[in-house]
């Protein structure tokens, strides 16, 4: 299997049992269980968040990362890949594919928190252009610690915002009519 081999598409409703059972033996092995369905599901109705899952071309699930858009910044809340398949780039075209939506979104950082004790995954986001930002003590219902990654995607400059959020302004005046 290469990584021309995987299919990228948005997640659904439908496809929580696959990011539940993922979730549970891939990122909370051993912790009380927090990423539960119902949990999931008021995550995947905001409209801020985005689901998104890696299948082979025969349609078998392999992986999902879930992100939310904030102003400036996004978080990444969830990744992962069955462990059959890791080390394959599943988990690098995900990530790609969530930061070019990033920026064009304009959001200039995303973020992610990491357990301490999961050298490769912080292996994983190093070699992708992640640093580690932070020591979360305790982060995982206060069991496990966590590091926080961070990825510049570009640097604000403050003058382009203020001049977009006028465009912004200017073209929902422009759709409304009141100039």
């Amino acid at each position: 299997m290469s990584s021309q081999d995987i299919v990228l598409r948005p997640g659904t409703l439908g496809d929580i049992q696959f990011v539940n059972k993922l979730t549970r033996s891939q990122i909370e092995a051993g912790l009380p269980k927090t990423w539960n369905i119902p949990r999931l599901i008021r995550c995947l109705r905001k409209p801020d968040v985005v689901l998104l899952l890696a299948h082979l071309e025969d349609d078998e699930p392999v992986g999902f990362a879930l992100m939310e858009y904030q102003d400036q910044d996004a978080h990444l809340n969830l990744l992962a890949v069955e462990p059959n398949r890791q080390g394959r780039g599943i988990g690098r075209l995900m990530i790609e594919w969530l930061e070019k939506t990033a920026r064009t979104a304009a959001v200039s950082r995303v973020v992610a928190e990491v357990r301490v004790d999961n050298r490769p995954a912080r292996a994983f986001y190093q070699r992708l252009g992640y640093r580690e930002s932070e020591l979360l003590q305790g982060y995982y219902q206060g069991m496990v610690s966590a590091v926080r990654v961070e990825h510049r995607l570009f640097r604000p400059n403050p003058k382009e915002v203020v001049k977009w959020d006028l465009f912004i302004d200017n073209y929902l005046c422009e759709l409304t009519g009141e100039l």
